[in-house]
């Protein structure tokens, strides 16, 4: 069982530590990033790297409210700005950029910071039985 207070230890701290990493290229991306989808929210995606880049610094408790945090902001900018079926947009502008289909690079990338995500939740779900 973990204690909700305590620091994370065993098999979910290197959970953590595998979505530390994958936050952290996450954010080198974003700063790196040439182009990025219309309206993406960058800023509040960096916010999230840095507070994922924390986790085992916190308490149980935090990671997990922090990781579920993550999961749902995740799924919510996919869907927004990365549709499974990219749409069609009239636009009069020529200079105007595209809408990114899924499987570009950010997209692979929030993914990827996503299913470590996801891993983490199930091995804190395994680990105290809930």
């Amino acid at each position: 069982m973990l204690d909700p207070d305590a620091a994370p230890g065993g098999l979910f701290l290197d959970e953590l530590e595998a979505v530390m990493d994958e936050a952290q290229q996450l954010s080198t991306y974003l700063r790196d990033a040439n182009i990025l989808p219309p309206g993406f929210p960058a800023a509040d995606a960096s916010l999230l790297c840095t507070a994922l880049r924390g986790l085992r610094s916190g308490t149980v408790g935090v990671a997990v409210e922090t990781l579920d945090y993550a999961r749902t902001r995740i799924v919510s900018w996919r869907r927004e700005y990365f549709p499974p079926k990219p749409r069609l947009v009239r636009n009069s502008d020529p200079d105007a950029l595209p809408i990114p289909d899924r499987h570009s690079t950010l997209d692979n990338k929030l993914k990827t910071v996503f299913v470590g995500v996801s891993t983490a939740i199930s091995t804190y779900e395994e680990v105290t039985g809930e």
